[in-house]
């Protein structure tokens, strides 16, 4: 496939110097032929445009102008290289490059030309020394006589970078095609944009090779901003933009943002299809990442289906159709190994698909390599379940060692080096099996480091690859080595929260090129104010006479918008990537041991993998271990798992009854009964068989976890001890809990806290809504909105809360009586957003009552808490809603304690290895060392009472000089709502969570 943006690039400087410098014997007719080629040429009618070409070029033989030659023969040449025909084009430049040099004079911009686009096509036949001999000479030639700021220095120095790309050479492209870009900016005003665009496809192309999406997907994508509203003069820029799409779909695939990719990729096929480009063998590779996408969304029958159109457009390209085969092949092959009866057979077939290829292709082929590689992970996939004979296990080497031959340094496989590693572990080489699995997780910790996009799309790759830590756990566990196992576990938690913490309270835009800065700061104020605009809009309109799906798509359009501008801002800030790719060293298991001991407590943390499980138990009178989860009988039998061990997909089949998830049936009071069975299967499955009764015995004065997966939505107090008609809770019978996102950053919100409050030493803040202006609880049409997605669509027409101002007045009572604080208070029309902003620094306790939503998209970025609107309801700064988005600006370096009462506060995306994306994580990042969150949707009335409760042993604490005891506080105030008749399920009690540090 051609992938090259210069050669649009250079359609416009060849016409410009055409209309300036061509003087022909028959102007009248060439000007004619000119016109008519690059009318074909923008419209990608390659062929037409060649047959016009070789029509200039009838009419300039024998001519005596030279100039009229050379702008026939470089026509001709732009329209062979488009149809790949390389070898052609060649002669031809060689032709124009001897005219040139004997006919024109040194300063002539087609000598310069002639010299680039010979070294261009050489390129395309991989002749790369002698490319860059014609290239230098180009470069050399545009710096004797062009101006410092010509737009013909940044064409050279695109070329020579793309050539070094080539030749995998990036440590002399990066230099290069930084200079171009700066060079770009200098260019003359009618052709900046065109240079600029140039610059940042080829430049972010390098980087999205180098696996630097961070900083490939901000340059493509203000590439597309510009391809799509220009035209390269009278050349169609529909080749390059094809190009950067395509690229910033790859670069989707690799963070697992799979709508994205399709978006990128379908907008790419349908550029080339508008543009005459549908069948071209440049969309090959848009048409194969569109299925990829396909296949990773279980739309297996659209895969095989664009797998085939892109064999069938590859048409002569005998090694696209050779890869594209192979691929499918293998795809297919490992979908029917789902099921281990099919492994022998499975086997056979991989092998002998290895071996024709093997046949039919030279050992360096990329076809061969990639299949390679994909066959020694199937192989390898195979030992954690299954024994290997010693024969796949020599053919498994031999692939395995091809594949990494071809790749070095930042291109070396994280899945390369634990393919080889497990292979060397099942042959009993444990030494060498750790040593590349050392290697297989410092490469994946790389790219994950150098991914592009949000805190949320960062931790998603970083999830994608935690498998070599997951590996690194099970196999130091069962080596004995407990230190390493689980310095392995929590070296792969909370990765991005503790880059968030590093640079909380930070402008990440502080870092930007201010260019850059003003830019993106202008695109995000506009977008935040156009999302608060269409949300006051729809709050104040007539809900039967407004387009609702009118309204939604447009707010789902900006968010979208506001999505893209963080995701460039985050990538591009070196803060956050320096936060991300500092030495975050994890708690080491000795401080741990000791803060366990002083606090006599239980220390449970798991982890889930797709392949290996384990648990990390930590008592403060027992040694420490880690050991992988037990699998209970009958809970294997109502989930119907068929494997020996459990792994991520068990957790999430035993996390959900007939397809609702237990957190939502916790939620609803009369469908408490049908989880209790469930909930007991989870006390045997979680809890260590022998502290389960040391955990009711009073052996433990705090029980702390750090889960993660689907199970780090289970509130642990509503596990079930003893089920039946009246079943026993671990709340009944345990100690207080205390959540934390990894052992780490518990160790690190401890270390941060200030000393305990005192009687009379602090502030508190308590922030309350009962009214929303609306009785949106009658209208049949917002009933059947789901609470996170009414603010969404109605703006801030919610159910009244009766409970909110009681509470918030007894919070004043309690810290103003018992601890002797000054409590400020925002109730109603002054709890705006501004107000809270202006309030919140400085305050030990906050206190927030009102509505809250939480959202699985974007990493609940529009989760929030709503307020009142202030003067300005369009003023996205005081809109009436927080969103987690806004909340780390928040200033809670004194908090020692957020109450966030209000629905779903915990709640959001679970991410592998980060935990919840709620708003909780919002608190903590702002500064706040503890925050009280709830799970579900709770009960006004009950929720105003547990809170109130608990406040009042915090405030009683504080006035008595005591440490106030947070996790013991919740846990009393949840049994003592509990012991209310009408409260007793868990609905009522179990959703609130205390997470951060004791």
């Amino acid at each position: 496939m051609t992938s090259n943006p210069v050669v649009g690039f250079f359609g416009i400087l060849l016409s410009a110097v055409v209309s300036l410098q061509c003087q022909v014997l028959s102007a009248q007719d060439f000007s004619q032929l000119q016109g008519k080629f690059f009318l074909e040429l923008g419209s990608s009618q390659y062929a037409n445009a060649e047959s016009t070409a070789r029509q200039m070029m009838r009419q300039t033989d024998g001519n005596r102008n030279p100039e009229s030659r050379v702008m026939a023969i470089h026509s001709l040449c732009m329209a062979l290289l488009w149809q790949s025909k390389f070898t052609e084009a060649e002669k031809y430049y060689r032709e124009a490059t001897q005219i040139c040099e004997q006919r024109l004079p040194s300063t002539s911009q087609f000598r310069w030309m002639s010299y680039n686009m010979l070294g261009d096509a050489l390129m395309q036949q991989d002749r790369f020394r002698e490319a860059d001999q014609w290239m230098q000479k180009a470069l050399q030639t545009s710096l004797e006589h062009t101006e410092p700021q010509s737009v013909q220095r940044t064409a050279s120095l695109v070329s020579l970078g793309q050539l070094y790309m080539r030749q995998r050479d990036y440590a002399r492209a990066e230099p290069i095609l930084k200079q171009s870009l700066q060079l770009a900016r200098q260019s003359p005003p009618q052709l900046r944009d065109q240079a600029l665009a140039a610059a940042r496809v080829q430049l972010g192309k390098l980087y999205s090779e180098m696996r630097r999406p961070a900083d490939s997907e901000p340059m493509l994508r203000e590439a597309v901003r510009s391809l799509e509203n220009m035209s390269f003069g009278q050349i169609s820029s529909a080749p390059a933009l094809i190009n950067a799409l395509s690229q910033l779909g790859t670069i989707c695939v690799g963070q697992l943002r799979e709508d994205d990719a399709e978006q990128y990729f379908r907008k790419a096929i349908e550029v080339a299809e508008r543009n005459g480009l549908g069948r071209s063998p440049q969309i090959v590779d848009c048409v194969v990442g569109l299925a990829v996408v396909c296949l990773g969304t279980e739309r297996s029958d659209e895969a095989t289906a664009l797998f085939r159109k892109a064999a069938q457009i590859s048409g002569k390209s005998d090694d696209t159709t050779t890869r594209l085969r192979a691929w499918l092949g293998v795809i297919v092959f490992m979908k029917s190994l789902q099921e281990r009866k099919q492994f022998d057979r499975g086997l056979q077939t991989l092998i002998q698909t290895v071996a024709q290829l093997e046949k039919s292709r030279p050992a360096d082929d990329p076809s061969l390599i990639a299949l390679s590689s994909i066959a020694a992970t199937v192989i390898a996939g195979f030992s954690d379940n299954i024994p290997i004979p010693k024969d796949a296990l020599d053919i498994a080497d031999r692939l395995i060692d091809r594949a990494m031959a071809s790749r070095s340094g930042s291109l070396a496989s994280s899945s390369d080096y634990e393919t080889r590693a497990t292979l060397r572990w099942a042959r009993g080489d444990r030494e060498t099996a750790l040593q590349d699995l050392r290697k297989a997780i410092e490469t994946s910790d790389q790219l994950a480091v150098n991914s592009a996009g949000t805190g949320f799309d960062v931790a998603r790759v970083f999830s994608a690859f935690r498998h070599p830590y997951d590996r690194m756990v099970a196999w130091q566990s069962q080596l004995g080595n407990v230190e390493e196992a689980f310095r392995a576990l929590e070296k792969s938690r909370a990765r991005v929260l503790m880059a968030e913490l590093q640079v909380s309270g930070s402008d990440l835009m502080s870092t930007l090129d201010p260019v850059d800065a003003r830019r993106l700061q202008a695109r995000r104020d506009a977008a935040r104010s156009r999302l608060a605009g269409l949300r006051h809009r729809i709050s104040r309109a007539d809900q039967t006479s407004i387009d609702i799906n009118k309204i939604q798509t447009d707010i789902q359009d900006v968010q979208k918008e506001l999505v893209n501008i963080e995701r460039d801002i985050c990538s591009s800030s070196r803060a956050f990537r320096i936060a991300l790719s500092g030495d975050q060293q994890p708690v080491s298991l000795s401080e741990l041991e000791s803060w366990v001991r002083e606090h006599r407590a239980l220390f449970l943390e798991y982890s889930f993998g797709q392949a290996h499980s384990a648990r990390v138990v930590i008592q403060h009178d027992q040694p420490s271990r880690v050991e992988p989860l037990p699998l209970p009988a009958d809970l294997a039998r109502q989930i119907d798992w068929q494997g020996e061990r459990v792994v991520l997909e068990t957790v999430a089949k035993a996390t959900q009854i007939d397809g609702t998830s237990l957190p939502q049936l916790l939620a609803r009071p009369a469908t408490t009964a049908a989880v209790t069975d469930r909930l007991h299967d989870l006390w045997k499955l979680l809890i260590p068989e022998d502290v389960q009764e040391r955990l009711q015995n009073g052996d433990f004065d705090l029980l702390v976890v750090s889960t993660d997966g689907p199970m780090a939505n289970i509130p642990f107090s509503t596990l079930v001890v003893q089920p039946g008609e009246d079943p026993l809770y671990l709340l009944d019978v345990g100690p207080p809990i205390l959540y934390c996102p990894s052992a780490t950053v518990l160790a690190n919100l401890a270390s941060g806290a200030s000393p305990a409050p005192n009687r009379g030493a602090g502030t508190a803040l308590s922030v309350s809504v009962s009214d929303f202006g609306s009785n949106a609880s009658s209208d049949g049409l917002l009933q059947s909105v789901s609470m996170s997605r009414k603010f969404e669509q109605y703006g801030g027409q919610f159910d009244r809360l009766h409970h909110t101002a009681t509470e918030s007045n007894y919070i004043q009572q309690v810290f103003d009586k018992y601890a002797g604080m000054t409590t400020r208070v925002l109730r109603e029309s002054s709890a705006t957003e501004r107000n809270l902003r202006d309030s919140v620094a400085g305050k030990l306790i906050v206190h927030l009552a009102t509505h809250g939503t939480s959202s699985q998209n974007y990493g609940n970025l529009f989760g929030g808490l709503l307020l009142k609107p202030g003067s300005d309801p369009t003023d996205p700064d005081d809109d009436g809603f927080l969103s987690l988005a806004e909340i780390p600006s928040l200033d809670l370096t004194s908090c020692e304690l957020a109450i966030l009462s209000a629905c779903s506060t915990n709640a959001g995306p679970n991410q592998q290895s980060e935990g919840h994306w709620g708003l909780s994580r919002g608190f903590l990042t702002a500064g706040a060392r503890r925050v009280v969150a709830t799970d579900w949707v709770v009960d006004d009335e009950a929720a105003a009472s547990l809170v109130s409760y608990f406040s009042a042993g915090v405030a009683q604490a504080i006035g008595d000089d005591k440490p106030a005891d947070y996790a013991k506080s919740l846990h009393v105030a949840q049994k003592w709502v509990r012991d209310q008749e009408k409260w007793s399920p868990p609905h009522f009690w179990g959703s609130f969570v205390l997470v951060g540090t004791k």
